[in-house]
């Protein structure tokens, strides 16, 4: 049997069962290579946390930019964005957004982790929406989607009737 569809950011998966593999022990020569692996990535990551916690530490006594740039690092602006935006070079959701979305303007984070790297962050600006433009566009934002879920509702109820719908096509017969 195959799955229903399974969603990720970058693609829809679909899974079938091909084969049940009874739970058991693997021998360590089986997964010695996946666990050196593993083991050498923690430490880089553990030694890139302790390398971002010291950027952060003398950005406190000097300011991020010159931290940075004193350890080869470049330092990069991002365009403004809300906190479900993808973020360029970034992506959507994740732990930098938030510690954005948390943190104070002009305040410097404490390393924050992501896929394969660790951020320090200095928010420069934050903006709150503008509520009077809010208050302008909302019932134009209410009436859209409203139209657009009775689109969907008459479209979804006009599929399941042409479906039940028995047709008789008698256009080839004389009336007598």
């Amino acid at each position: 049997k195959v799955s229903s569809a399974i969603y990720d950011d970058n693609a829809v998966y679909f899974a079938k069962v091909l084969e049940v593999i009874p739970e058991a022990i693997r021998p360590f020569e089986q997964v010695r290579d996946l666990l050196v692996e593993k083991v050498r990535f923690e430490r880089k990551s553990s030694n890139a946390e302790k390398l971002a916690e010291s950027i952060r530490q003398e950005a406190g006594r000097t300011d991020l930019e010159t931290a940075a740039r004193s350890r080869g690092f470049d330092v990069q602006e991002t365009p403004p964005f809300r906190i479900a935006d993808e973020i360029p070079g970034i992506g959507t959701g994740t732990n930098f957004a938030l510690a954005c979305g948390e943190l104070p303007a002009g305040r410097i984070s404490a390393p924050i982790k992501g896929q394969n790297e660790w951020y320090i962050i200095r928010v420069v600006s934050k903006s709150a929406p503008d509520m009077n433009e809010f208050a302008k566009e909302k019932n134009r934002i209410r009436d859209e989607l409203m139209q657009q879920a009775s689109y969907g509702f008459m479209s979804e109820w006009y599929a399941k009737m042409r479906e039940a719908a028995k047709v008789v096509d008698n256009r080839e017969e004389t009336i007598d």
